[in-house]
């Protein structure tokens, strides 16, 4: 999110504001993300262990419908930051004459 933060264009197409603490009792699905962050760390350790423990049950119920995560490198940025400045040049540029139907 550093990168994102840095590229005033990318905060805006992403609506990133900024970042804060907040306690989790007062924001219910921050609960839910930590909680799914934890089970995620342990699978992940136990998977990196070699551990032969099977799957929790919990956490395969968490998982069980389809998620996507996405990284996202400086090239990748960079180049999400260019389209958008092209689209929005397009959107903001007065139409072309010529290109209007019957020249109107």
């Amino acid at each position: 999110m550093r990168r994102v933060f840095k590229r005033p264009k990318l905060r805006e197409a992403c609506l990133y504001e900024g970042h804060s603490f907040i306690r989790k009792e007062s924001a219910y699905a921050l609960q839910a993300a930590d909680v799914l962050a934890w089970h995620a760390y342990k699978e992940s350790a136990r998977l990196f262990d070699g551990e032969q423990r099977p799957q929790r049950k919990d956490f395969a119920s968490l998982i069980e419908l389809p998620h996507y995560l996405s990284f996202a490198r400086d090239e990748i940025l960079m180049l999400y930051e260019s389209v958008l400045q092209m689209a929005t040049e397009q959107i903001n540029s007065p139409a072309d004459a010529s290109s209007s139907v019957g020249g109107f």
